[in-house]
């Protein structure tokens, strides 16, 4: 969950959340060189004032009071001291001033931190200030993170097979950031308590309920400098697309964002965010709730487990009498309910009537249908059953249990047929890709 501010109005950059600090430094280059900056900026620039003590988090009630001299700005504060305390005569609430002040966002003084010997400090100013702004703002947000590790292979199976249909029509290729950020909208339609956000109106807590989903996606960016920045605009009205629409406009928002063409309303908006470390390797992180958004959901490395990638030989002849066994069930064909399942999603989702690729749904069609077993020597699912009994009960379980006629001629023929025949047999045994 994240905190809002209840008077946006009066602190302007509250819509953007993380990217407050692309559009200070915006601001900073349309002050330098109004033509350096996309003219759909300039009226916002207009009359835009950066409050520099307004406080990260967005907090415009605040604001006034960290512009004016001490002496005023102790009246909003003692005027918000009974949403948090009893009132007291002015005189004596000492401290319960300095708390209200706490919860409405101001943020309190620093105390000097002690600097080693011979050290020396560099002030932060512009984008960095407000990027540790928004960090420290970040602290105050309510939040709760939660970490599952689950199998991606599915993920990257369906990916293969959508790029080689798109390879075989109209071209393009879908990443695993489409698919993944596709089913999180498709999640929060069962869970939309998700998108929901925090917020503060009048001094009392709130759960905000967006109308809409606006995906934000991390997008790393490389500037003219080598260096390179991170921005998080947004997909907007995700729940009303389906595949298709979603991954069109996911990508138009990432060319924008390469050719600089984002817009005010790119940046703005975000009701929960998709972020993907694991492009660079990284297993798990923790980002930063920002206002206005209900989560972050973070993607982590797809790969093998570290702890056995990495193992040696050795390791694992010594994990030999540990009393764990691996086994590979290879079923080959086997009656099961996944062209009726493929069908119903098919006539959920295609219009084959009105595709430019009609023919080959129709044959899809046909072949979905087409009764009786999908291939030659295919077996019940019991087959699978007793392969399965036994791997679990043997004392000493095969590594790999084939069920099939196919599974044992493949399994042959891999041990006497080099790998390039081996896969022209494999892929004449699919039909060329077709099956």
């Amino acid at each position: 969950m994240s905190t809002q501010t209840a008077n946006a109005q009066e602190y302007p950059l509250t819509g953007f959340g993380p990217n407050e600090w692309i559009v200070e430094d915006m601001y900073q280059r349309f002050l330098a060189d109004p033509t350096s900056v996309d003219s759909a900026w300039h009226e916002f620039f207009a009359d835009y004032k950066p409050a520099a003590d307004a406080p990260p988090g967005g907090d415009g009630a605040s604001t006034p009071a960290a512009s004016t001299p001490a002496p005023s700005a102790a009246a909003p504060a003692a005027a918000a001291a009974p949403a948090v305390a009893p009132p007291a005569p002015a005189p004596a609430p000492a401290k319960a001033p300095a708390a209200a002040v706490g919860k409405a966002g101001v943020t309190p003084p620093v105390k000097a931190t002690a600097l080693p010997a011979g050290a020396t400090t560099l002030a932060l100013r512009g984008v960095a200030a407000k990027i540790v702004q928004n960090m420290a703002a970040s602290l105050e947000v309510p939040t709760a993170t939660s970490v599952r590790a689950i199998p991606a292979k599915l993920i990257a199976d369906n990916r293969i097979v959508i790029n080689n249909h798109l390879t075989r029509g109209r071209g393009g290729k879908i990443s695993f950031t489409h698919m993944i950020g596709y089913a999180l909208v498709k999640a929060l339609a069962v869970h939309p308590e998700l998108n929901n956000s925090y917020a503060e109106v009048d001094g009392k807590p709130v759960v905000v309920i967006p109308a809409r989903v606006n995906l934000g996606v991390a997008i790393d960016l490389p500037k003219p400098d080598g260096s390179r920045s991170l921005v998080v605009p947004s997909v907007k009205g995700c729940e009303a697309m389906d595949f298709r629409q979603f991954w069109q406009a996911y990508e138009d928002v990432i060319r924008r964002a390469r050719r600089g063409e984002l817009t005010l309303d790119d940046y703005a908006g975000a009701t929960i965010s998709l972020t993907n470390p694991g492009g660079i390797g990284t297993v798990h992180s923790q980002p930063r709730l920002m206002v206005g958004q209900g989560a972050i959901i973070g993607v982590g490395a797809m790969e093998y487990p570290a702890p056995f990638a990495g193992m040696s030989e050795a390791r694992l002849a010594k994990l030999a009498g540990s009393g764990i066994h691996v086994s590979l069930i290879e079923p080959g064909p086997i009656v099961s309910r996944f062209r009726a399942n493929a069908y119903a999603a098919y006539q959920r989702n295609i219009d084959a009537e009105h595709s430019v690729h009609k023919e080959k749904y129709l044959a899809m069609e046909r072949r979905l249908n087409q009764p009786g077993p999908a291939a030659p020597f295919t077996l019940p699912p019991e087959a699978v059953l007793e392969k399965v009994i036994h791997a679990l009960e043997h004392p000493r379980p095969k590594v790999r249990y084939y069920v099939t006629f196919p599974t044992y001629l493949f399994a042959a023929l891999k041990r006497v047929l080099p790998q390039r025949v081996m896969d022209w047999v494999l892929t004449r045994a699919s039909g060329g890709g077709s099956r």
